[in-house]
């Protein structure tokens, strides 16, 4: 049994009717040891800070997370909120393969013929939680269905339809021992035309079929976040250091009586700060790099203090930090100077535990990942080249941050 994981926890995000907030409160219960173990992160609506915009902040989380479930009940789809707005949105999420939908039928009602209706639903049947005689056994059987998909939630899907199509070149051989018999009966024929066919011509128009249908899903693949992570850092990096020690002469060592640092230090390059009034982070830079279209990553771990770390890219004397993806112990964020696009609460660093993170920029088109686990796209044009850095971030206490295995892919 695995009791621990070491990529970014998968982000949920609980869509329920208010009415129905006394089992939601009894799922999120059942979901405590994916929660210790470090597999998800949960979000829902009573999180809200007072004095927030509680739309934005549903907006923001339903934008950024993973995994969003749909509480289905008579309140859900009497809900205009939920109906409306929540769920539309996460469908179009669903449909675009930014997110997946789970509808998790909490009690009775005409659900079938909704727009959700098509989708595997827990508990298994679609019988609602309020039906079984135990309702411990349904939440069960709800946790043990979200931790088989968050266990496999990395690995590409593929439609029956398309396991058939991947399925064909396998089918081959027992189809050609199939055409061997067929051969044997029609020489004893005297079927020459037939034979050709059958035994030239059909099997390599379904071989050519196969090849075809098989490299369309590939590509398909090769098309989505996951596929293009995939594609671009198995390439050789025009960049790559260990960060064991700076032979490479590339990052600075910077030792500010202020108290903050880069160096490097027990084979690795060290980063940190004191909270100061009017310094939130710090930079430590590869002044002499200067990267425009690229895959940028690096391993951070958080080892002291209550604050994060990030990478910055895209940025010079003029730009200051350039493009910041911020991740630390109270948020996930990716901003340019003011300017913030994305900022989720429900996705958090751990202390002591590494994480991989990385940023896929072309163009005005930026990518972010974290743990190879897609986060999102950004769409901006204010920097478009300059250095590449790595970012400390404290909050109220001295932060220190570890950087192992820089890697960069021009692109």
């Amino acid at each position: 049994m695995r009791h621990s994981q070491t990529v970014a926890p998968v982000s949920i995000f609980y869509s329920y009717a208010h009415e129905d907030e006394p089992l939601r409160r009894q799922l999120e219960k059942h979901l405590t040891l994916l929660r210790r173990q470090g597999f998800i992160s949960e979000w829902h609506d009573r999180e809200i800070l007072p004095g927030a915009e509680w739309s934005r902040e549903i907006d923001e989380h339903l934008e950024m997370v993973s995994i969003i479930l749909l509480l289905i009940s008579p309140d859900f789809l009497a809900s205009d909120y939920c109906y409306e707005i929540e769920m539309q949105r996460a469908l179009k999420r669903h449909q675009s393969g930014e997110t997946r939908v789970i509808p998790i039928i909490l009690r009775p009602c005409d659900w079938h013929s909704a727009p959700f209706g098509q989708l595997q639903c827990l508990p298994h049947d679609g019988k609602p939680v309020t039906k079984w005689d135990n309702q411990d056994e349904a939440f069960q059987d709800i946790a043990e269905g979200l931790r088989r998909l968050i266990e496999h939630f990395t690995t590409p899907r593929f439609s029956p339809e398309e396991k058939k199509q991947l399925q064909c070149r396998q089918g081959l051989s027992a189809r050609s021992i199939t055409l061997l018999i067929c051969l044997i009966v029609l020489i004893l024929l005297g079927g020459v035309g037939i034979i050709y066919d059958v035994t030239v011509f059909q099997p390599n128009r379904l071989h050519v079929q196969a090849t075809a249908q098989a490299q369309s899903t590939a590509t398909a693949f090769a098309n989505t976040p996951q596929g293009i992570y995939t594609r671009v850092t198995s390439n050789s990096p025009a960049l790559s250091d260990s960060l064991i020690d700076n032979s490479q002469g590339t990052w600075a060592e910077i030792s500010d009586p202020s108290g903050y640092f880069c160096r490097f230090t027990g084979g690795a390059y060290h980063g940190g700060m004191q909270p100061q009034p009017n310094i939130g982070a710090i930079g430590c830079f590869a002044r002499e790099t200067n990267f425009s279209n690229f895959a940028y990553q690096v391993q951070m771990t958080i080892i002291k203090g209550d604050g994060g770390g990030g990478l910055l890219f895209r940025a010079n004397s003029k730009d200051g930090f350039g493009y910041q993806l911020q991740f630390n112990q109270d948020f996930f964020a990716f901003r340019y100077g003011a300017t913030i696009f994305r900022k989720s609460a429900a996705i958090k660093a751990k202390l002591n535990q590494t994480y991989l993170l990385t940023v896929i920029a072309r163009g005005n088109t930026m990518s972010l990942y974290i743990d190879k686990q897609w986060m999102g796209n950004v769409e901006d044009s204010m920097a478009s080249s300059g250095w590449i850095g790595l970012e400390i971030y404290a909050m109220t206490q001295p932060t220190e941050v570890v950087y192992r295995n820089v890697q960069v892919w021009d692109l």
